[in-house]
């Protein structure tokens, strides 16, 4: 990825954050937005020479001036957010992120919601990439697995999440950001 340019939405969030460090830190070159300033943000963004920019998703000419100096781009906000980036650039290589959930409960609104945005980002960009994470845990402020953690500091007895129905498989916040990467 030496030499080349990407884009990634939502570096506001913990992995997309880490998804321009990993960048990065392979000599690529990013384009990194977020939707909401933060106090120092844009300063850490350039401190590790990325390009920081903040957009909103629905701006879509913004989008597309965004996307047409990268070679690829990553979108960490849900689908139901990002979905329709996929149409500003659709012949670009595109990595979305969505919910393990669309295939467990699929007649649940919102994950029939997210299925129905990942088959509009396949229509418009067939050669896009739809990740599916579990549980990302790891990240200050994790209201994830840290909070069953405190949960069961304070217990004795361990809750079954579910009824043990549920498929919870934890992923590192750090993992999700490497197999984005890779995925591209």
């Amino acid at each position: 990825m030496t030499g080349r340019r990407v884009l990634v939405a939502g570096v506001g969030g913990a992995v997309g954050f880490e998804i321009v460090k990993a960048l990065r830190a392979r000599g690529t070159g990013v384009v990194a937005t977020y939707r909401t300033a933060r106090d120092g943000l844009a300063e850490r963004l350039s401190g590790l020479g990325a390009t920081p920019a903040q957009w909103d998703i629905a701006d879509a000419a913004q989008g597309r001036s965004l996307l047409t100096d990268v070679e690829a781009a990553i979108f960490t906000p849900i689908l139901s957010v990002a979905e329709k980036a996929a149409a500003l650039a659709p012949d670009k290589r595109l990595v979305f992120f969505s919910s393990n959930n669309v295939a467990i409960d699929p007649y649940a609104l919102v994950y029939a919601e997210l299925l129905a945005a990942e088959k509009r980002v396949r229509h418009v960009a067939p050669q896009a990439i739809i990740l599916r994470p579990t549980m990302i845990y790891g990240y200050e402020g994790d209201g994830n697995l840290a909070r069953l953690m405190r949960a069961m500091r304070r217990s004795p007895i361990t809750p079954l999440i579910g009824n043990g129905a549920a498929i919870q498989q934890p992923v590192y916040y750090r993992d999700v950001a490497a197999a984005a990467v890779e995925a591209l």
